[in-house]
């Protein structure tokens, strides 16, 4: 397995009335963190009654020690709610909301009832790699047999005779809560997908795959190499 490029996306959920939404819309507090982020826009977003429901940041970068820095494509401020979304490994976007923590604590400062611990913390992941299997190994033999007999059969014509070459997979996935929390903090565990498919731009016979989920880059990374060792 080799990497091509990873993105990473990361939710915060806060409860109610800890983050100080109101003063950080104002300029002197969002300018912390452009000027930390190096943000080349900042967006105020307002619901249609004209009150503001979000500021969004976007084209940072976010400087590591002894690396190249990572692009941020957006950090997305709401009420309740954090997402940090970074051509990177999850774990940039762990530390960045460890610096945002701390700045908005300049904002207001920290008590025990106002510390800005989330209550949910949930991750999303692209990965792009060269896995060493032919697209082809999704399928099993008879799924496969459906589709090159059946399928190819009601799919062609005296015009054209029709051809299929698997690309990918794709799953649904839905959340059932194990406690009262969501519920009780009124989040909502909406579905998400997981796939793998063959690299847009990419020849198939390239062996690049792009995959997509609800999880970190580290554990996604692990699953694609294990999925590797399976079909390879």
């Amino acid at each position: 397995m080799k990497i091509i490029k990873q993105k990473s996306t990361q939710i915060i959920m806060l409860p109610h009335e800890q983050l100080p939404f109101e003063m950080l819309a104002n300029r002197k507090y969002f300018e912390l963190l452009i000027q930390r982020y190096s943000f080349g826009q900042v967006d105020q977003i307002r619901d249609p009654n004209g009150t503001m429901s979000s500021l969004l940041f976007s084209n940072g970068l976010y400087h590591v020690e002894s690396s190249p820095d990572v692009a941020i494509q957006r950090l997305s401020v709401e009420s309740r709610k954090v997402v940090i979304a970074i051509e990177g490994a999850t774990s940039y976007a762990e530390k960045m909301w460890g610096e945002i923590r701390e700045a908005l604590h300049v904002v207001t400062p920290t008590n025990d009832n106002n510390d800005l611990t989330p209550v949910l913390v949930t991750n999303e992941s692209e990965i792009m790699a060269h896995l060493d299997f032919p697209a082809g190994a999704f399928f099993s033999s008879p799924f496969d047999d459906f589709f090159q007999k059946e399928v190819i059969e009601k799919t062609s014509s005296s015009l054209a005779t029709s051809h299929i070459g698997s690309s990918g997979v794709s799953f649904s996935i839905d959340y059932v809560p194990e406690t009262d929390m969501p519920n009780d903090r009124r989040i909502n565990l909406v579905r998400k997908e997981f796939n793998i498919k063959t690299a847009i731009g990419y020849p198939v016979n390239d062996q690049i795959y792009s995959s997509s989920g609800p999880i970190s880059t580290d554990v996604h990374i692990d699953l694609l190499q294990h999925l590797e060792k399976i079909l390879k």
